[in-house]
């Protein structure tokens, strides 16, 4: 994988994906997407582990962000013009909340994804 592309790329990227996999999944495109409840499990799967990750995104753009305040590489305009470490921790404060969102997300996938490989198509007897 190439970590050297621009990370609001990826970010757009992914973004797209999320529309992409939107649509794959919607009832009114009669489920395009979706065959059978073991998609559905490799979909929680995948979309629990990008949670994961948006845990680790969310606290690297601020550490990132406090480094740019620390070296005095980053400016601020608008309301928190002249204050630029109140900017800071506010969109740290934000990131953090998400962090926490986010990993409230990626368990609720998780328990989502426990519960579906429980059930199987129609017909297809599972051991109890």
């Amino acid at each position: 994988m190439n970590h050297t592309r621009d990370a609001a790329a990826i970010a757009a990227d992914v973004a797209t994906s999320a529309r992409m996999l939107a649509r794959a999944t919607a009832a009114t495109e009669d489920w395009p997407g979706l065959r059978e409840p073991a998609d559905v499990h490799a979909v929680l799967s995948a979309l629990g582990l990008a949670a994961r990750d948006l845990e680790q995104i969310t606290t690297q753009l601020a550490r990132f962000l406090q480094q740019q305040l620390d070296s005095r590489r980053a400016a601020v305009h608008g309301g928190y013009a002249g204050d630029p470490a109140a900017a800071v921790t506010a969109v740290s404060d934000r990131l953090e909340q998400a962090r926490l969102v986010a990993g409230l997300l990626a368990g609720a996938l998780e328990d989502a994804q426990g519960v579906v490989a429980a059930i199987g198509p129609a017909g297809e007897e599972q051991g109890q």
